[in-house]
């Protein structure tokens, strides 16, 4: 297996060098990688090491673009429900505007949300803070997937709160005003997501310290019991 995997490593080499941004290929680099990774530790601890170093060399490959058919249905429909959501949020707050596709129009321009924009960023960035923490604090199963399903959530909801804002912008300041505004909202809120992300994993932490005590006072209650 060692030897097939460290042969597959030259054709996707070749195809990266002429088509660097083929996903598949770039899959097959990366499958290959940690595959020799997870040999490697076999060859020198056994099952007992893999299982122990899994996560890691499974963590790089967030790095890996995903391949074309799974990110571009997911980048349309994160962009239509941003336009909505913000085009409705805007007309709340009083700013008069009318969606049109992935473009909201308002009186004094018009704010497109294409692909910076859909919120795929700040949820890959989630999707990637949520993972690494999930290991770190060493969660559950059920824990890591509502920690992830959480951070999905909040990266949305902050992109949804940063096109409204560009909107609002874009009505009382005119477009250029939008264009000066975009790239500090944009850092502003992954701040805020990766903050509420840390703020998230410090409640889900203490909840789980509690349910370790009282386990452990169960079983020292229980124990006791049974010498009496």
């Amino acid at each position: 297996m060692l030897g097939v995997l460290a042969l597959t490593l030259l054709p996707s080499c070749l195809f990266l060098e002429v088509i660097p941004y083929w996903r598949l290929a770039g899959w097959a680099f990366a499958g290959a990688v940690v595959g020799i990774t997870f040999c490697a530790l076999y060859l020198v601890g056994g099952r007992s090491w893999v299982h122990h170093f899994a996560f890691p060399p499974i963590f790089f490959l967030i790095a890996v673009p995903w391949p074309a058919r799974i990110e571009a249905p997911l980048i349309e429909k994160l962009s239509y429900l941003n336009a909505a959501l913000s085009t409705w949020a805007a007309n709340v707050l009083g700013t008069p505007a009318i969606r049109r596709g992935v473009v909201i129009q308002t009186g004094a321009g018009m704010v497109g949300v294409d692909e910076a924009c859909s919120g795929i960023r700040s949820f890959q960035a989630a999707v990637m803070v949520a993972l690494f923490l999930g290991e770190l604090f060493r969660y559950a199963f059920f824990r890591r997937l509502f920690f992830l399903f959480s951070g999905a959530t909040l990266a949305f909801g902050c992109n949804v709160v940063r096109t409204t804002y560009l909107v609002r912008i874009c009505d009382l300041k005119g477009k250029a005003a939008v264009n000066l505004a975009h790239d500090p909202a944009g850092f502003t809120i992954l701040g805020i997501t990766l903050t509420g992300l840390l703020g998230l994993a410090w409640l889900l932490r203490g909840k789980a310290e509690m349910l370790r005590t009282e386990m452990l006072k169960l079983k020292g209650a229980k124990a006791d019991i049974l010498k009496s």
